[in-house]
């Protein structure tokens, strides 16, 4: 995405970032992207290290989905919506402390999709915690899109 954007579009949408969100300073910030090749290109990350922009390590083009992504990681998104942390070890120290918040059930619902290589999906029973994000099942089929082959 970035090699085709450049590194001055690159730039260009960090300024609106900041002319948008003025409360939410770029500076910092830790990118979580699919590290592509394109993503991992020299004036990609030499553009995000001047913009203060580092890179969190990821496999490259991971074929597996995360069971994480359907659930987990908008729970955590929303739990930790606006605060900001000046130390990576703030920002682990509330990560970990909202994973232990996190039912049992749910982590045990995620393994047996891992283990059924995501067939489960269709159905899938978790806890409240998962549900308090949406207001009814229509909301949240629309959140889970199944693998194509699944029927």
């Amino acid at each position: 995405m970035f090699e085709t954007l450049g590194p001055k579009k690159l730039s260009d949408i960090v300024t609106a970032i900041n002319e948008q969100q003025p409360k939410v300073s770029t500076s910092r910030t830790l990118l979580l992207h699919d590290n592509a090749g394109p993503h991992k290109a020299r004036t990609t990350t030499q553009s995000l290290r001047e913009l203060g922009i580092q890179g969190l390590p990821h496999p490259a083009y991971s074929p597996d989905l995360a069971p994480c992504d359907f659930w987990l990681f908008a729970i955590l998104k929303d739990r930790l919506a606006g605060r900001k942390f000046d130390r990576i070890q703030d920002l682990a120290k509330a990560v970990n402390s909202e994973l232990r918040t996190i039912p049992e059930e749910d982590y045990q619902g995620m393994l047996y999709c891992i283990e059924s290589h995501g067939e489960c999906f269709e159905g899938l029973k978790v806890s409240s915690t998962y549900h308090q994000q949406f207001e009814n099942t229509e909301q949240l089929s629309k959140h889970i899109d199944p693998p194509s082959y699944i029927v």
